[in-house]
């Protein structure tokens, strides 16, 4: 039968100029389906006919694409080219392993990668060029692995035909239990100080600030991407103790501080680097501390939940970056 659930996918394709269609060369591991949010607007018009005529016009064209899956290093890549921006691998050591970093822009726009994306079924197929990513969340909770979504934009949507199925890729999850959270002063050295014995959840939310530009171009869908001001926030879950309230005693007093959330994986490279022995992903971030919120309880203990932003530290010279180590010499 036709059409099932089951043998939905979504492909992706890393464009070399944005906008012009290339084949794909991964299976997006996860959940995602294509939506066509071309703008149809009917005409009112006084021509002396009871409920008006079926005249219609087309003013724009779109697309959108929400991805949901549990996080893995591997596939992250995608979502970090196409949000923050194209970063060159470095080899690290004689390992087997490649050190991706992301830097989020200060005094330039970063220059992100689009997409070519596939989705649909064994029934057809719909497309969808020049995609880039317009936010993304990645939140993690006890007992349980990462889980990370993310919005897409892209051209308009269109009927076209699947690139035959690339290989799926062999993944590795980011699993909550693996993740360490350091904190130190803004002038300090980030990833020393571990907090341990206390974090419950961490949720992360990048708005990329890539917009589509919309100009009299002969065409009804955007015209190019522009990087605009980006956003980076977050909110902690703690055991209510020292470390919470310490951190309490920071928000109160809006001290700047370096963050370090580092999650690895469990799967030991095939030839271990100078730096890393496992796929490893870094957030690593100057930030302040809006609120906290009043104690909560689970399960009879109290726990308390903590908001803040992470942008460039004068103190620190940095903004934040993001770097993801995997066994990949280029992303897929």
């Amino acid at each position: 039968m036709a059409g099932r659930k089951s043998l939905r996918r979504i492909q992706l394709g890393r464009e070399v100029t944005p906008g012009t269609e290339v084949n794909a060369t991964s299976v997006w591991r996860g959940i995602g389906t294509l939506l066509d949010t071309r703008k149809i607007e009917r005409v009112n018009e006084d021509i002396g006919t009871i409920g008006g005529t079926t005249k219609t016009n087309q003013p724009m064209k779109g697309g959108s694409l929400n991805m949901s899956q549990l996080a893995t290093f591997e596939q992250f890549l995608h979502i970090l080219e196409a949000s923050v921006k194209t970063a060159t691998p470095a080899q690290d050591g004689a390992g087997t392993d490649y050190i991706y970093t992301y830097a989020l822009p200060t005094t330039s726009g970063n220059t992100v990668k689009t997409y070519t994306i596939e989705g649909g079924d064994d029934a057809g197929e719909e497309q969808m060029l020049y995609s880039f990513v317009k936010d993304w969340q990645l939140t993690g909770t006890g007992r349980n692995g990462w889980q990370l979504s993310a919005n897409w934009l892209g051209r308009s949507v269109e009927p076209g035909t699947f690139t035959s199925m690339p290989a799926l890729a062999a993944v590795n999850y980011m699993n909550f239990g693996m993740t360490k959270v350091y904190i130190d002063a803004i002038g300090g050295t980030i990833g020393t100080t571990q907090k341990s014995n206390t974090v419950r959840m961490i949720d992360l939310k990048f708005d990329s600030g890539v917009q589509p530009k919309d100009t009299a171009d002969g065409r009804l869908d955007f015209s190019f991407h522009q990087g605009t001001e980006y956003k980076f926030t977050g909110r902690i879950e703690f055991e209510h103790d020292s470390i919470s309230i310490a951190q309490k005693v920071a928000q109160r007093a809006q001290t700047p501080q370096l963050m370090q959330i580092k999650i690895e994986g469990s799967t030991n490279f095939a030839t271990p680097g100078t730096t890393y022995s496992v796929p490893t992903v870094l957030v690593n971030m100057p930030f302040v501390w809006t609120n906290f919120e009043k104690l909560g309880e689970a399960n009879g203990n109290d726990i308390v939940q903590g908001s803040f932003f992470s942008a460039y530290d004068t103190t620190a010279a940095a903004a934040a970056s993001v770097v993801d180590v995997v066994e990949l010499a280029t992303v897929p």
